[in-house]
């Protein structure tokens, strides 16, 4: 259980902060909730979270020796990449919603290279790729931001450059 101001991070929102724990009556049920403040967004947003959900997994961040151990491996999985758009963004779609960190990176290394082909052919990256590239971004970039103690930027920088050692 998450105590009143814990950082937790929400499969949607991202990083959160637990501002209260509080008993809610919301459709015709009374139970505990979580309330979550997204951290670092200009309007604050509250999310309702049961207690006792099942359906929503809310989490620790990672630390920075765990950001760093799945940086170093990051090139080691062979990149995943369906040929068939629909099953491509389904799948990818059900391992950004699974919160599997590595899986996520595997997505957005595969997700650049086929930008970067597509971009040499002079050609954008589908609609739905980009979607889920941007998707994917954000949620790494953001807990690795947060738990890094670094802005967006350079996160990117530090995310690039530790995947550059462990391929090197």
């Amino acid at each position: 259980m998450f105590q009143i101001n814990d950082i937790v991070i929400h499969p949607t929102a991202g990083v959160c902060k637990v501002k209260d724990i509080r008993h809610e009556r919301f459709e015709k049920q009374a139970q505990n909730y979580y309330l979550l403040v997204p951290v670092g967004e200009k309007i604050e947003t509250r999310i309702f979270v049961p207690v006792s959900s099942d359906r929503i997994k809310l989490r620790r961040p990672l630390q920075k020796a765990q950001i760093d151990t799945l940086l170093l491996n990051a090139g080691a999985a062979p990149a995943l990449w369906y040929k068939d758009d629909k099953e491509r963004e389904e799948k990818f779609d059900a391992i950004l919603k699974s919160g599997n960190h590595a899986a996520i990176l595997n997505v957005i290394g595969a997700l650049l290279s086929e930008s970067h082909r597509r971009t040499a052919e002079n050609k954008k990256l589908r609609t739905a790729d980009a979607r889920l590239l941007t998707r994917a971004q954000e949620m790494i970039d953001r807990e690795f931001s947060h738990v890094l103690g670094l802005d967006r930027t350079a996160t990117v920088n530090y995310i690039v450059q530790t995947i550059q050692k462990g391929s090197a």
